[in-house]
This record gives C-alpha cells, structure tokens and sequence, in this order.
C-alpha cells in the first residue's frame, strides 16, 4: 500500500490524499501512509462499504462531464457525516414500530449514563442514538447497541 501510494503521489505530484473502502478503517495503515509518504494529509470517506461506490462513481462522473477546474470550485466541506434519519422528531411512531422497545424519559446526560449502567448490569441491552445516523457503517457515536458480551443469551434479546 505504502509504494503504491507513494507512487501515485509522485507520478500526479499531489499532497493530499482522498481514499475509499474498509482497508482504510484501518488507523495504524492510515498512520502507517502519512509517516511514510509524501501525504500532507488524508482524508477517507466514512462510507467505507458498499454504500460509498455510488458516491464515488458520481464525483467520477462528474468530474469526467465537467473538468477539474468547475470540480475545484464548487468543492464544499464535509462537516458532517450525521446525514441519516433523526429519530426523535418522532419518538412515538418508532415505539409503535417496535412494541418491545421501552423509550426512557430521562434526557440528562449524566442520568443516562446511569440508566445505560445499570440496564447493562441487569443483563439487558440497550440501544443509543442521539440525533441523525452516521453516514457509513462506523458507529461515531449517534447510534449504538451496548450489552455485556459476557451472557451468550444476549443475542437471543
């Protein structure tokens, strides 16, 4: 991966590096290319599966129909990869969706986390999320499923 990479940079004279794909959820590999390369920087897109080829095929696309100087220009910045579904502007619908599913009316910070503490200590296994999904199949922190990996009955909840 290192020459390959290297060789790119040098054969298009470029600094900076965008990739694709679940190699590069790899941290030490990422660490690894810009401590042995010429990157300045790298930039991976968090949609590392399947979900990210349509995105990379229309930016492909679209830079082949338009040139790389329109492409420059109307770049944006990716602040965000919360772009999925938020789920609290309907809590209701998504009890009714799920009949054993309990929502907790607690919404301070620190009594959540005492809520999730003590439902895994019970056994049980709880579900977060805060607002929009992620965009690709790393959990950043507005979703996830939490239980003690030390009951093997917890898959059959």
């Amino acid at each position: 991966m290192t020459r390959s990479i290297a060789a790119l940079l040098k054969r298009t004279n470029l600094r900076n590096l965008a990739v694709g794909g679940g190699v590069y959820a790899n941290v030490r590999l990422n660490r690894h290319l810009l401590e042995n390369t010429a990157a300045d920087a790298i930039f991976i897109f968090p949609a590392m599966g399947d979900g990210g080829l349509p995105v990379g095929g229309c930016l492909d696309y679209l830079l082949q129909q338009r040139g790389p100087e329109e492409w420059q220009r109307n770049r944006r910045v990716l602040d965000s990869m919360l772009l999925g579904r938020d789920h609290r502007a309907e809590p209701d619908a998504l009890a009714a969706a799920f009949p054993k599913l309990r929502l907790s009316p607690i919404r301070e910070s620190d009594a959540v986390v005492a809520a999730v503490a003590d439902a895994l200590v019970a056994g049980k296994a709880v579900g977060i999320h805060d607002g929009r999904m992620e965009f690709g199949p790393r959990a950043l922190g507005a979703r996830s499923i939490l239980a003690s990996p030390t009951r093997r009955e917890i898959n059959d909840s």
